[in-house]
């Protein structure tokens, strides 16, 4: 009797362990995908710097990270994946339209790069294509707002060092 195992199953095997490995490092890249700020070395996670005012967009910008944005976009808003890092998407987009540019650009990139008329959009898509973003047209202004808190928050928060 052989000892060997069969080709599928070590295909089998070597596809859990990717996707075990993968897992780790999203863990440990970004702990907020856990949806946990109890970090085993002691220090605090970005929620635990959000004025009480405004931990409820904090927890509704997360959410909305996930369902839509962590896909493509680091957890940490500051590193880049098939999508640029989104820490300050803001000030980047301030003398290009600010927040209302960034907010349309959001809804539908497409849109604006067609248009020509916005050059911060038309960098992005210099750099980034032939990648497309998605178009998220059901996103109100308030959502982008509790998503705008959340991803200054995440990023001044990794910014300063704090890495769990």
């Amino acid at each position: 009797m052989s000892r060997h195992l069969s080709p599928l199953l070590q295909l089998l095997l070597l596809f859990v362990f990717a996707i075990f490995c993968v897992l780790c490092y999203r863990t440990w890249l970004a702990p907020e995908y856990c949806g946990t700020t109890n970090f085993t070395c002691g220090t605090v996670g970005p929620k635990d710097n959000v004025p009480t005012y405004l931990e409820a967009e904090y927890e509704q910008g997360k959410t909305i990270f996930r369902n839509n944005c962590a896909a493509c976009h680091a957890g940490d808003m500051r590193t880049y994946l098939t999508g640029p890092p989104l820490g300050g998407s803001e000030e980047r987009w301030a003398e290009h339209g600010g927040k209302e540019a960034l907010y349309a650009f959001t809804r539908n990139s497409q849109e604006m790069i067609n248009a020509g008329t916005n050059t911060r959009a038309n960098q992005l898509w210099e750099e980034w294509a032939p990648t497309v973003m998605n178009s998220f047209l059901n996103l109100t202004d308030e959502e982008l707002d509790a998503l705008t808190i959340y991803i200054d928050e995440v990023h001044t928060y990794h910014s300063r060092g704090q890495d769990p």
